[in-house]
This record gives C-alpha cells, structure tokens and sequence, in this order.
C-alpha cells in the first residue's frame, strides 16, 4: 500500500512563486510527500496563485475552475522511480482548510499526499479506486500524526 517514506530518496525542488497564503516550508512539503511515496522519487512542487492554477487546468484537463491541487506525472520516467510534478494553489488549500474546520498545515498535507498518490498511480474515478485511496491517504496522514480525512463519509 505505502510505506512511511523511510529509505525511499526524494529529490525535491520547491518553488515559491505567489505571495498568496502561507505554504509550506520544503522540509514540511518533503516531510508530507514521503509519507505517502513507496519508492524512490523525483518531484517538483510549485506554489502557483489563482490565475495560473487556473491555465494549467484549462490547458491539461479541459476544466474552467481554480483547483487546489493538480499533479502532472513524468511519462519518460522509469517504472521504478515516481516522478512528476505537483502545482499547489495555496489560496484554495486555504480556504478549504478553513471551510472545513481543520488548519492550514493539515489540509497541505492532506492536498500533497494526494498528490503524491495519484503520481504513485492511484486514481478515485471508479469506487474501488477511490476506497483504496482514501485508505492510503489516511494511512500516510496517520504516520504524519494527522487525522483521518474520510472518518464518517461512505467511498
């Protein structure tokens, strides 16, 4: 299923690009995509505002909307090796947070766990699907010390 990112390497580059929300620092983000990632992995994550979440969700997946997370795999990469990038929009991580009642730092970690999962090749288009990744993401979330996301909401 996953294991705790413990002897799985991470090459991580970390970009900063708006001055909206406070995200993350790399050692948090490195701290959250290892605990989802099963092997060896060579991630980006860039911070993006509103504006350019949005392009990169028209452009890359046909939808008009401002998304808070969107993960784009490597497709020359190596079985062996999860690879790709992570574009977070921190105004959506936050207002969600705060929607749903929970901080800040628990909703990013939440948001780049499952961004890892879905470059590891997890999906939640098909129930089956889902119900097995929701069960990674609360397990890499309860390695974290967080709470369990999905408690109380049927797949």
């Amino acid at each position: 299923m996953r294991n705790s990112g413990r002897g799985a390497t991470l090459r991580l580059e970390v970009q900063y690009c708006e001055d909206e929300g406070e995200p993350p620092s790399p050692r948090l983000v490195r701290r959250f995509l290892k605990a989802a990632l099963a092997k060896p992995a060579r991630l980006n994550v860039r911070f993006v505002g509103r504006a350019e979440a949005r392009r990169l969700n028209s452009r890359f997946r046909g939808r008009r909307y401002i998304p808070d997370v969107l993960a784009f795999p490597d497709p020359d990469c190596r079985p062996d090796v999860i690879a790709g990038d992570i574009a977070v929009c921190p105004a959506v991580v936050e207002r969600d947070a705060a929607a749903d009642g929970v901080g800040p730092r628990e909703r990013y970690a939440h948001t780049l766990v499952h961004a890892a999962l879905h470059l590891s090749g997890h999906s939640h288009e098909r129930r089956a699907a889902r119900t097995q990744m929701r069960r990674c993401e609360s397990a890499a979330l309860a390695a974290l010390g967080l709470g369990d996301p999905w408690r109380g909401q049927a797949g």
